[in-house]
């Protein structure tokens, strides 16, 4: 996944609110064989920005798809996609959902 040349093996998704380091690094022994993307509206939500934390203590590699330019979870990864889809003026995300989505 260095490259990000394709997928080998299985892909996971998790509410990074239920996750813990067990819940989702199987594979502990080979860190540079996996890999964490990270997706948030605000790119400040503490529950992703631990995830984030600690699969880079782990020496995984992180990649974030945020809305918000210069979040901390876009600087933390270094390495992501920004949404662009604007501001909310809403507390549904209808913006920022709809392009994480054609992102993804």
């Amino acid at each position: 996944m260095r490259m990000l040349k394709s997928v080998r093996g299985s892909v996971q998704a998790v509410d990074a609110a239920e996750t813990g380091a067990k819940d989702i690094f199987a594979r502990q022994g080979e860190p540079e064989s996996a890999g964490v993307v990270v997706v948030s509206q605000s790119g400040e939500t503490k529950d992703v920005m631990r995830v984030v934390n600690t699969a880079q203590e782990m020496g995984l590699i992180c990649m974030s798809v945020v809305n918000a330019v210069g979040s901390q979870i876009a600087r933390t990864t270094g390495l992501g996609v920004y949404l662009n889809a604007g501001r909310e003026n809403a507390v549904a995300s209808t913006k920022a959902f709809t392009t994480q989505v054609t992102v993804m």
